[in-house]
């Protein structure tokens, strides 16, 4: 994500297909990560496994950022 916001003035794709490098699947459902895109700031989630929804360990959920750097002249 912060390889093509590199790339594209800072933004980040709306979906996870618009990415040169992709991002892996979820390793406890096999299936793609649940991203979202909020206020300019990504949103990763994955799945908890089987009987653990309510336990905090497994609901994690990573947000990133990218900040405009200012280019030196």
């Amino acid at each position: 994500m912060r390889l093509h916001a590199a790339e594209h003035d800072g933004t980040f794709p709306a979906v996870p297909s618009e990415m040169t490098v992709p991002l892996p699947d979820d390793p406890f459902t096999g299936k793609p990560f649940r991203y979202e895109m909020k206020d300019g700031t990504v949103q990763i989630r994955g799945a908890a496994p089987a009987g653990e929804k309510q336990n905090p360990a497994f609901n994690v959920r990573y947000e990133v950022t990218a900040k405009k750097m200012k280019v030196a002249e």
